[in-house]
């Protein structure tokens, strides 16, 4: 510019057409981008800014949320507050915290070795160069209009689920169907005997039947005559071992054949040999195999399927579905909460004693030695069972006995995904140290994940498929357990684990599951 206009002055707005290159040549004179705007549709400058390798502070809120993130570039926080807008005087708008933004510009000035700026401005390069060009969002629009096009007929599906109770399976089919409503005519025929935790939705059918818990006898007739004059083509059944004995399973599935492609999604099958009998094995597994598919979430399931006698043209492997969350930084996170500390440490889930919490307490007792600002925020609801609530109660025993009262936070209500992934954030590592478990899947660690956030889990098959992204660890003796926190405070390490977690929640969102279910619905 100065080439172009040798004689002008220096200016601080410059209102005039630029070319690309002499777009590209302001950016590139500069030594960072601040943009603070309190609203954005989508943000271009700053992604033209990372784009030219320009290290970015910026107040991550709406359309920016989509590419700005802690590991993208320097975030501010923001307060809603209502807008001075001619939109409407009623609008909000988000306003920028201004002393965290003259601490991010003095920051970057002062203190750049700290702030790992060169591994940020290669992620953004990364990510706008990849995900943001022409091409890459002509081709999602060229997606979607053909995904439109496949489905001008929506798919009809009954799914026989628990639905509105605390139950992870419930909270799956609820996932699965606000993923998938607007591609699949859902009916949801539920579980009765629970306290519901909400009002059921119009889609929702009558509950016409009850877990077995191991009852041979118990009543389906039912369910299945509903299932058999229901107008939809397709029964979609997420089974778990307490549902139905699988004698009931293999009756549903026998009735219901001539006039209904019958899915059922195995969420386990390590206790499928134990529940095969003498007596019920030749009924069952001519039952099963008259199923249109058979889902499971992993390889070991297909194999241990596989084995006990059900054709392998029958099974099918889709992953659990991945939640995901609008990204918060920690800082934000613990302002909501009201709490400070760069050691936060956070577990997720049923509290049960097969999850390792009490020798987690114990982890922190330890640790607390030499971090004396360590926080633990267990967000662990109570299960409306005697051994939740027992577990419960010696947990805060634990608490009480190594003096960890102000470390120690032990949330036991059910929450909701906004006041979960805010717990979540608020951490620096996450870890589900579970005691070695038959189930083939977790609902609970896919919170964990989608907070991205360093994860420890122990080795086992429940977390087989996270291998790649989480620290694992062979036992959850509370040393272990004190060890592997310890090593992902290391910003470097975890860091590393961050990059594969990413790259699993691309390849297992629910939008690319519910893709796979639906060419399995549309054959």
């Amino acid at each position: 510019l100065r080439k172009k206009y040798p004689h002008g002055p220096a200016v601080e707005h410059i209102d005039m057409d630029l070319s690309e290159e002499e777009l590209f040549g302001l950016y590139k004179a500069a030594s960072c981008y601040v943009h603070c705007a309190r609203g954005e549709g989508f943000g271009l400058p700053v992604a033209e800014a990372m784009l030219a390798r320009l290290p970015a502070i910026v107040c991550n809120n709406t359309g920016l949320l989509d590419f700005c993130r802690e590991d993208t570039c320097m975030t501010v926080g923001y307060t809603m507050v209502k807008a001075s807008s001619h939109l409407s005087e009623n609008s909000r708008w988000a306003e920028p915290d201004r002393i965290q933004l003259k601490q991010r510009m003095h920051d970057f000035v002062f203190c750049r070795p700290d702030l790992e700026i060169a591994e940020k401005v290669e992620n953004a390069y990364h990510l706008i160069s990849t995900t943001y060009t022409w091409e890459a969002v002509a081709k999602r629009w060229l997606d979607f209009i053909q995904e439109v096009m496949n489905r001008k007929k929506h798919p009809s599906v009954d799914m026989v689920t628990p639905w509105n109770n605390k139950c992870g399976i419930a909270e799956y089919a609820r996932y699965f169907v606000e993923a998938s409503n607007h591609l699949i005519d859902w009916s949801v025929f539920p579980d009765m005997g629970h306290t519901l935790v909400r009002q059921d939705e119009e889609f929702v059918q009558e509950r016409v039947w009850c877990q077995a818990r191991g009852n041979e006898n118990e009543n389906i007739d039912e369910l299945i005559w509903k299932l058999k004059i229901s107008p939809a083509e397709i029964v979609l059944i997420q089974f778990n071992f307490s549902f139905f004995t699988l004698k009931q399973l293999a009756r549903i599935c026998l009735y219901l054949q001539i006039k209904k492609q019958v899915i059922i999604t195995f969420h386990s099958t390590a206790y499928i040999q134990e529940n095969l009998t003498p007596q019920n094995s030749r009924y069952v597994k001519r039952g099963l195999n008259s199923a249109y598919r058979i889902i499971v979430h992993q390889q070991a399931d297909y194999d241990t399927l596989k084995a006990v006698g059900i054709n392998p043209a029958v099974i099918a492997i889709i992953p659990h579905g991945q939640i995901t969350f609008a990204p918060m930084s920690k800082e934000q996170a613990q302002r909501i909460i009201g709490i400070k500390s760069n050691h936060v440490v956070g577990t997720y889930g049923f509290l049960f004693p097969h999850k390792g919490l009490e020798k987690t307490i114990w982890a922190i007792g330890t640790l607390k030695e030499k971090y004396p600002d360590i926080i633990i925020i267990m967000s662990n609801a109570l299960y409306d069972a005697d051994v939740s609530h027992s577990y419960h109660q010696k947990c805060k025993e634990t608490i009480l006995q190594l003096h960890l009262d102000d470390n120690v936070f032990l949330f036991s209500d059910f929450l909701d995904m906004r006041e979960s992934s805010v717990l979540l954030q608020a951490c620096d590592v996450l870890i589900m140290p579970y005691d070695k478990s038959g189930e083939s899947a977790s609902g609970a660690v896919r919170f964990c994940v989608a907070a991205k956030r360093p994860l420890i889990t122990t080795r086992q098959n429940i977390f087989s498929e996270f291998e790649d992204c989480s620290y694992q660890i062979d036992s959850n003796e509370p040393e272990q357990i004190a060890g592997a926190i310890e090593c992902m405070f290391n910003p470097t390490t975890a860091q590393e684990y961050l990059k594969r977690m990413e790259h699993h929640i691309e390849t297992t969102n629910w939008h690319t599951v519910v893709k796979q279910y639906l060419e399995l619905f549309s054959v």
